[in-house]
């Protein structure tokens, strides 16, 4: 892995968690926070740390977080992913509902990002998609 390419991190991480191995995710995506100090990276952190049942330390990126934002502008997705580890699915879209209004292209990725797959079945999910046309198009056989 290239130790400069921040995107390789977030791929591997991801990947980890999806196997569910959430030590090494943790472990990747500690790194990616201490190499690039970024908030996606930290955001995907709380992520894993809530999917772990690390609830202390999701709290805690929570915080660091909102400390930045105080000061700099901070991307809504990395409080929705947080919100989605610890599985406050309704917190969780109101931070990607905020990222809609900001015209983040991030909700581009909905609909196939397996980060999503905890609110594939809220009602609000679905609308969010429809306002977005990308839900899939019905078949037209004739």
């Amino acid at each position: 892995m290239d130790p400069n390419c921040i995107l390789a991190y977030y791929t591997v991480g991801l990947a980890l968690l999806a196997k569910s191995s959430f030590d090494e995710a943790i472990a990747t995506l500690l790194e990616a926070t201490h190499r690039f100090g970024d908030h996606t990276s930290l955001g995907y952190l709380g992520l894993a740390y809530g999917l772990a049942g690390r609830r202390a330390e999701a709290l805690e990126v929570l915080a660091q977080l909102a400390q930045r934002a105080a000061s700099q502008k901070v991307p809504p997705f990395c409080f929705a992913w947080v919100y989605l580890g610890l599985g406050e699915n309704q917190t969780a879209l109101d931070w990607i509902e905020k990222a809609y209004a900001a015209h983040s292209p991030i909700v581009l990725w909905l609909r196939c990002a397996p980060t999503m797959d905890p609110l594939r079945s809220e009602p609000r999910y679905e609308q969010l998609l429809a306002r977005l046309n990308l839900l899939p198009q019905a078949s037209s056989d004739h």
